[in-house]
């Protein structure tokens, strides 16, 4: 009883680890979301906490459950597959709220989406509890894909991959600048000609 006891902590505890690391990727989630044009069906962004807190719940208890009745040996495949999918849930805010890409955002959330129905139909063969408590899940993923589609399109000067290459280019020239103009030979430059030729360098780069 307290093995079963302590493992279901640990379950709880391995799985809300997804939940811290996806928070620190993405320190400015709440300001961002609140600027971003969302579609009218779009929950609030208080919503999301409590929503996830219930779903990594219910991820913990089904997985704790399914290795409670099998152990690591004897469903070592089915949680692998749960391990994997929490990879994709953590790397999703990485790529929405740190990098800001619409691109990879919503590709990770199609392989989430799929990685959540593997895992509770796997679940399911395993431990039927387990996969009833993956339906909430999958419902949620659901949405969420959808929604971060849309929020996509209607975002594409923040969340579009040509806004960043931009910017890394306007830095990447500039730092190339700096050093090709550093190691010229010594010779007497004028201040201002210097600064017209960087300004020239830098507004001429194009998207």
């Amino acid at each position: 009883m307290r093995h079963a006891t302590f493992g279901l902590i640990g379950w709880i505890l391995f799985t809300c680890l997804a939940s811290i690391s996806g928070a620190v990727t993405a320190k400015t989630a709440q300001s961002f979301y609140a600027a971003l044009d969302k579609p009218r069906w779009a929950p609030p962004a208080w919503l999301f906490g409590p929503a996830w807190g219930v779903l990594y719940l219910c991820m913990a208890v089904a997985a704790w459950s399914v290795w409670r009745d099998y152990g690591f040996d004897g469903a070592r495949g089915a949680l692998v597959l749960y391990v994997v999918h929490l990879i994709f849930n953590t790397s999703w805010s990485y790529f929405f709220f740190a990098r800001r890409s619409g691109l990879w955002s919503t590709i990770d959330a199609v392989l989430l989406s799929m990685s959540v129905y593997a895992t509770g139909i796997v679940f399911w063969q395993y431990n039927r509890g387990s996969g009833l408590l993956f339906v909430p899940y999958m419902m949620w993923v659901t949405f969420a894909t959808a929604l971060t589609v849309s929020v996509w399109r209607r975002n594409p000067q923040l969340l579009g991959i040509r806004g960043h290459r931009f910017v890394q280019l306007r830095v990447i020239r500039g730092r190339l600048f700096d050093v090709v103009y550093h190691k010229q030979p010594h010779r007497e430059r004028r201040h201002s000609d210097a600064c017209n030729y960087f300004g020239a360098g830098t507004n001429s780069v194009t998207p």
